[in-house]
């Protein structure tokens, strides 16, 4: 504003450096979170494999009971489609 008072640019120029700038701000911000959103996923994996990685006390049963499985599975009225057939 202070330089269309002065007269050094128009206010037509004004509102061009105002729109490049409002251009810069979207990809500004999408180049931010994005960024943000990977930090996020790597912190997430790293808890994730310290998980997976973590040695348990639990006990496997290694020699526990063992049966062979005994049953059946009956599918009765049972009828499969996709939609619109």
């Amino acid at each position: 504003m202070w330089l269309v008072q002065n007269g050094q640019i128009s206010v037509g120029d004004l509102v061009a450096c105002l729109g490049l700038i409002q251009q810069l701000r979207f990809p500004t911000f999408i180049s931010t979170f994005s960024f943000s959103m990977v930090q996020v996923g790597l912190a997430s994996a790293r808890r994730i494999l310290s998980l997976m990685d973590e040695k348990t006390e639990l006990d496997q049963n290694a020699g526990g009971y063992s049966a062979t499985i005994t049953g059946d599975v009956i599918f009765d009225d049972v009828t499969f489609s996709y939609e619109g057939e």
